[in-house]
């Protein structure tokens, strides 16, 4: 994120940008979204391997939400 928004960056805590951690801990995160109601999300996957995280992602944590 530091590289995409070098101006928003700056002295930020990279865990305000959303949530990060293993697929429990984003499901959790996306849980309590749901919960109020919410039905879409859009991801934007922040790190150097994108795609990686995406077949995580999509491997881990949505089957939660299917």
């Amino acid at each position: 994120i530091k590289t995409y928004y070098p101006h928003l960056y700056e002295g930020k805590d990279p865990l305000e940008w959303g949530p990060s951690g293993d697929a429990d801990d984003l499901i959790d995160w996306i849980e309590t979204f749901h919960e109020c109601g919410c039905e879409e999300f859009i991801i934007r996957f922040g790190g150097e391997d994108g795609q990686g995280q995406m077949k995580q992602f999509v491997d881990e944590v949505m089957p939660s939400f299917e």
